[in-house]
């Protein structure tokens, strides 16, 4: 169990960096920001689709088919990822130098549009010489690597945006809503805590997608600030309905902190997350 466990975290977390990566490389300018959110999208869907198949198989018998669903999954996405998926064509054309398959894969996803697909190679091509021509007037970036890059004082500000941005996403709270919802729901409402975990993930998961609509429109920062701010008077809130064993406000400020807190996340997610390694891509080409 525990090694199945640390084996299927660290496919996990291959894939929460390498998949938004990938749809950033393969998404339309215009719409990187929604397509990057839907990957955050997807994990809340198969979160929900684990508390669905809780309500009836959490139990000594049949929790095993818990786990037998995510291998079906699993094995299910691998052979699509053989079978279907293409290799990027902006990695293809810009490291590999394969214009012909690169061009052949753009074309397949812009819908055959060969114009949009000429302006958009050549954009890379623009951003890659310019990343080439900061190299090269910069003589200390050649070297840039990721010991230089911790260890530089001229990356401070750029690390402490990374590292805190990433941390205040892990200490606000949503994992203990996630994955502690229903002992925290079972004191108070015993014979309905899946339920309303469940329901809670299913705003999770809507509102994630709407939020992920206005990514582009409202921005990084505006959601990281609104949000950290609602989402510590809902932590308040929380806390205080748990200590005191005060049901109508455990629900209300769980709800409204998984409400509040998509908003972190997407911004979060998205801003640290396709947009990061988008930059980092772009600076390490």
């Amino acid at each position: 169990m525990l090694t199945g466990r640390f084996v299927s975290g660290v496919g996990a977390g291959f894939a929460i960096v390498f998949v938004p990566l990938y749809i950033n490389q393969i998404s339309p300018v215009q719409l990187r920001g929604f397509f990057g959110s839907l990957c955050q999208v997807s994990v809340n869907a198969g979160i929900l689709l684990t508390q669905v198949l809780a309500i009836r198989w959490a139990n000594d018998e049949n929790w095993r088919l818990i786990l037998s669903t995510a291998a079906v999954l699993g094995l299910i996405t691998l052979v699509l990822v053989i079978v279907v998926l293409d290799e990027s064509p902006n990695w293809l054309i810009l490291n590999k130098h394969d214009e012909a398959a690169g061009f052949s894969i753009l074309m397949k996803l812009r819908n055959n549009d060969r114009s949009a697909c000429e302006m958009e190679i050549e954009l890379w091509k623009q951003e890659k010489k310019r990343h080439l021509d900061l190299i090269e007037s910069n003589p200390q970036l050649k070297n840039l690597n990721f010991y230089n890059y911790l260890t530089d004082p001229n990356y401070a500000n750029s690390r402490k945006v990374a590292t805190f941005s990433m941390l205040g996403q892990q200490f606000a709270g949503i994992n203990s809503i996630i994955f502690y919802g229903v002992k925290i729901l079972n004191g108070m409402f015993p014979e309905a805590s899946i339920l309303i975990n469940c329901m809670v993930s299913v705003s999770n998961m809507i509102i994630t997608f709407i939020a992920s609509l206005f990514l582009d429109r409202l921005g990084r920062i505006p959601l990281l600030l609104t949000s950290l701010g609602l989402m510590g008077f809902a932590s308040i809130g929380l806390s205080v309905g748990v200590l005191f064993d005060n049901s109508a406000l455990t629900v209300l400020m769980k709800c409204h902190k998984l409400k509040l807190k998509i908003w972190l996340k997407v911004g979060q997610l998205i801003a640290t997350g396709p947009v990061c390694l988008s930059l980092a891509q772009y600076f390490l080409l």
